[in-house]
């Protein structure tokens, strides 16, 4: 009860509504209807990829990079520059158990769409 100055008083109640919600556990990702968008190769960025996570998120804007050896790739996530120069990253992963299975399902993607475009006599980019 708080008492106010004017000689009022203001009995003030607080409710909390207690809802069972259902756990949604993250410890199994997976990632679906991948998409990419080759590019013509400039500095290492090949294409661009999207994905569905756990039938749930739209991921999109993730850039495909060679990595110096020419063999292997790497992605980059979008970041966002603000007003102040500072920049920020929009998505990534938390750990590299969650990097790693979206690296491995989007680059195994993405050498699909090479060798299909190989049979096929077609450039990708």
């Amino acid at each position: 009860m708080l008492k106010m100055n004017c000689g009022l008083k203001l009995t003030v109640f607080f409710i909390f509504e207690c809802k069972c919600i259902k756990e949604v556990k993250m410890n199994k990702l997976e990632i679906s209807e991948i998409q990419i968008i080759p590019v013509k190769p400039k500095d290492g960025l090949i294409a661009f990829c999207s994905f569905i996570l756990n039938d749930q998120f739209y991921i999109g804007d993730i850039a495909i990079y060679t990595r110096p050896d020419g063999k292997s790739y790497r992605l980059v996530y979008p970041t966002k520059k603000l007003s102040n120069g500072k920049t920020v990253s929009c998505i990534h992963p938390i750990d590299k158990y969650a990097g790693d299975i979206v690296t491995e399902k989007v680059i195994k993607t993405y050498r699909q769409l090479l060798s299909r475009s190989d049979e096929i006599g077609e450039d990708v980019s």
